[in-house]
C-alpha cells in the first residue's frame, strides 16, 4: 500500500508514570483528527515504549489515511 502524506502536530511527555504521545493528524482535504496514546506504569524503557506507540499509531494512520 502506498504511503499517504498528511500533516501532523505532536507533543510528547516522558515523565512518570510513563511516556505519552498526543498528535493531531490532518489528512488532505479532511478535518483534523486528534490522537492520544498513553502508557502508564510500564516497565519498558523509552526506546521500547516508542515501539509500542508506533504499533498503536500504525492502524490509526491506516484508518485515517
Amino acid at each position: 500500500m502506498p504511503r499517504r502524506s498528511f500533516l501532523t502536530g505532536t507533543a510528547c511527555a516522558t515523565a512518570a508514570p510513563g511516556p505519552d504521545d498526543v498528535a493531531t493528524l490532518w489528512p488532505p482535504g479532511r478535518k483534523p483528527v486528534p490522537v492520544a496514546s498513553y502508557i502508564a506504569d510500564s516497565p519498558l524503557d523509552l526506546a521500547r515504549s516508542d515501539v509500542v506507540h508506533a504499533r498503536l499509531g500504525a492502524p490509526i494512520a491506516e484508518a485515517v489515511g
